[in-house]
């Protein structure tokens, strides 16, 4: 990956400098890696494994943050993918497939409860 370095106390001249920003994306916390108390494993499973979710001093801060994530993640990280949805169908399907964890998946229902069609939803399912 290409590496830029500015330095210098101010710029000089009218330049621009257009360059490629990439983003190295780690996964959630996994619970092999926290420590073995009585709790962890519960406000890890309630929290989740991201470390802003689950080292939050309240379960309302971490419950506000997820929600955080979910919206950027709909509004903005998934259309710029590609995804041609409207964020309200997108953060609706998110909270669907949240309630349908372990459960068959039934395409059709889905889609149907979204008022899309199923090709639409195996489009959606397939960036995420």
């Amino acid at each position: 990956m290409p590496v830029v370095a500015l330095l210098g106390s101010r710029q000089v001249g009218k330049t621009t400098l257009a360059g490629r920003i990439s983003y190295l994306e780690l996964p959630p916390l996994n619970l092999l890696e926290l420590p073995e108390t009585d709790t962890t494993m519960s406000t890890h499973w309630f929290r989740g494994g991201y470390p802003d979710s689950f080292l939050s001093t309240d379960d309302n801060t971490a419950m506000q943050w997820c929600e955080d994530f979910v919206l950027s993640y709909t509004e903005r990280y998934l259309p710029q993918m590609g995804v041609n949805a409207t964020p309200i169908q997108l953060k609706r399907l998110c909270h669907m497939l949240a309630h349908l964890q372990g459960a068959t998946l039934n395409m059709s229902q889905l889609a149907n409860s979204l008022g899309i069609d199923a090709i639409s939803l195996r489009a959606f399912l397939t960036y995420l």
